[in-house]
């Protein structure tokens, strides 16, 4: 079979040049990276919370998004679970209620700061969320994808907002991964599904395994994280073993990045070799750059 057929950059994992940070306002949650903004958001903070920002590190600049979710606390909390940006667009997935949680899917852009409501759904606290948010990748041109599923049904927005693609998948989505006009469709039946949808609306590669937590197009084929492996498949199908609780946050061109008991850990994918790197709960691959959250810091270094 075919797979997502792009071009790999297969790079070192040595760490270069002086790190740029920034401090946000309250305890960081997610973030996402595109090659020249890092979107963030931030949980609570003094007169605010569930608010995303987008930093440019290159300027120092930060723009806020709006918000309206409201701050009240709820029995089972409320928060954001999901972020992803292409260019100036970041869009995000934030939880409230009790027994009952509230998921809703938003959008907004640093030029169209006001959220815009994608999706709404209301299910059993127990039940974990019915909207998946995609893994994406640096676009060369910050025109990248933003994938995201609301059970079976697969929507990939363009960078400006209005929607590229759909597609309704033979069973729930776990997991969804795209860059630079490829996607990567995870489901709970354990296949993933590949796709070009600036090119055709038909799948173009399809496997299975284990029902995979993560899926990321890496540039030249597909990996993602099956319980305690990752999986690497494209011209030269590898498979990496993880420390007990590691959790693959990116995986980008020819290295992958994971997280483990408070530290970030680099897979050199050609390699095999993996090495801590920094200190973070979450980090990102942003072309060249790694991005790592630390508690209300971000840092992000050029990677050489």
């Amino acid at each position: 079979m075919a797979v997502i057929a792009l071009a790999l950059v297969v790079a070192g994992t040595a760490l270069a040049a002086a790190p740029v940070r920034t401090a946000a306002p309250g305890q960081v949650v997610a973030i996402a990276a595109d090659r020249h903004r890092v979107a963030f958001a931030v949980g609570r903070s003094p007169g605010d919370c569930d608010r995303v920002r987008v930093w440019r590190p290159a300027t120092g600049g930060v723009s806020r998004l709006g918000r309206r979710s409201p701050c009240v606390e709820t029995s089972t909390g409320h928060g954001i679970a999901a972020l992803a940006i292409a260019g100036t667009r970041a869009l995000w997935l934030s939880y409230i209620g009790g027994n009952i949680r509230e998921w809703s899917l938003w959008t907004a852009s640093t030029t169209a700061p006001a959220p815009r409501l994608l999706r709404y759904r209301a299910v059993d606290v127990d039940q974990g969320s019915p909207i998946v948010v995609g893994a994406v990748d640096a676009s060369p041109r910050g025109s990248g994808l933003l994938p995201y599923a609301v059970g079976r049904r697969v929507v990939v927005l363009r960078a400006n907002g209005s929607r590229l693609f759909a597609w309704t998948a033979p069973a729930a989505v776990t997991a969804l991964g795209a860059h630079a006009g490829g996607l990567a469709v995870a489901l709970a039946d354990g296949r993933i599904f590949g796709f070009q949808p600036l090119r055709s609306p038909d799948p173009v590669d399809e496997w299975s395994g284990a029902p995979a937590a993560a899926v990321f197009v890496t540039g030249d084929g597909v990996a993602a994280q099956r319980g305690r492996t990752l999986e690497l498949r494209s011209a030269s199908s590898r498979m990496f073993q993880l420390p007990p609780g590691g959790r693959v946050t990116d995986v980008e061109g020819g290295r992958a990045a994971y997280v483990a008991g408070g530290r970030v850990h680099l897979v050199d994918l050609a390699t095999g070799a993996d090495r801590v790197v920094a200190r973070g709960t979450l980090a990102q691959l942003a072309g060249s750059k790694l991005v790592v959250a630390d508690g209300r810091r971000l840092t992000t270094r050029a990677l050489g």
